[in-house]
C-alpha cells in the first residue's frame, strides 16, 4: 500500500459459512490490531442465502466490542431480512442492499437513519438479480431519499471499472450533473476514513464540478 500513490485502506473480511466462526474470529483480531495502520474496517461476505447473517450475531458483538467500523454484504442473494438484521448489528453501510425496495418500510428505515447502499450495478446483473439495466432500482431509492453509491463489487468477475458504471447509469437513467455529483459525496462521506480527509475528497469532488 505504501507503494501506490493512493489513499487507500483495507477492508478485512469475515466470510459467511457453518464452520469457519475461528477464522472470523482471527480476522477480528487482526483488525482490531492494525486499526488505523492500513485497515479501516471488517465486513461479511459470501453465500448470503445459504448462510443468514443473523447466524453472526457473536462476531458482530465483538466488532462492536472492538470499535472496529464494518460493512455487511446483505440483500442481493437474500431479501430485505438479511438487510434488517444488518442494521440491527448496528451496520451504517450494506453492500448490495439492492433488494430492500421488496419492503417500504426497510426503505423509509434506511433513508431515516441515513445508511448507506453500496450498489453494484453490474455484479447484479451478473448474478441475475435483474434483467438488464432498465430494470434497476437506482431511481426508486434515489427518490426516496436513500444514500447509494456506485460500485464495481469484484471487478476481475464482472469485468468492469468505476468509470463503466457511472457510464451505464448515466446512459440508462439520464442522471443529472447533480446527481452524479451526489453519488460521489456520499461516497466521500460513507468512506472509512478521517473527517480531514473525506472533507479533501469532497472539495476535490465540488472543484471538478465547479470547474466542469
Amino acid at each position: 500500500m505504501q507503494e501506490v500513490p493512493l489513499d487507500a485502506g483495507l477492508i478485512l473480511c469475515c466470510m459467511r459459512g457453518d464452520q469457519n466462526h475461528k477464522e472470523n474470529i482471527e480476522t477480528i483480531r487482526v483488525a482490531k490490531k492494525y486499526l488505523g495502520y492500513g485497515v479501516c474496517a471488517v465486513d461479511l461476505a459470501g453465500a448470503e442465502a445459504l448462510f443468514p447473517t443473523g447466524s453472526f450475531s457473536e462476531e458482530f458483538k465483538k466488532i462492536r466490542e472492538e470499535g472496529i467500523p464494518f460493512t455487511i454484504h446483505a440483500g442481493e442473494a437474500d431479501g430485505p431480512d438479511s438487510v434488517r438484521q444488518a442494521l440491527d448489528f448496528g451496520a451504517t453501510r450494506i453492500g448490495h442492499g439492492v433488494r430492500s425496495l421488496e419492503d417500504e418500510a426497510l426503505v423509509r428505515r434506511l433513508a431515516q437513519e441515513g445508511t448507506t447502499l453500496e450498489l453494484c450495478p453490474t455484479s447484479n446483473l451478473n448474478t441475475a438479480i435483474f434483467e438488464s439495466m432498465d430494470h434497476y432500482p437506482l431511481r426508486q431509492y434515489l427518490d426516496a431519499g436513500v444514500n447509494v453509491t456506485i460500485n464495481t463489487d469484484n471487478t476481475s468477475v464482472s469485468n468492469t471499472s468505476i468509470q463503466n458504471e457511472f457510464q451505464k447509469l448515466e446512459e440508462t437513467f439520464a442522471l443529472s450533473e447533480m446527481e452524479i455529483k451526489d453519488l460521489l459525496m456520499n461516497a466521500a462521506e460513507a468512506s472509512f476514513t478521517a473527517d480531514d480527509t473525506k472533507k479533501t475528497l469532497k472539495d476535490q469532488i465540488q472543484a471538478f464540478f465547479t470547474l466542469e
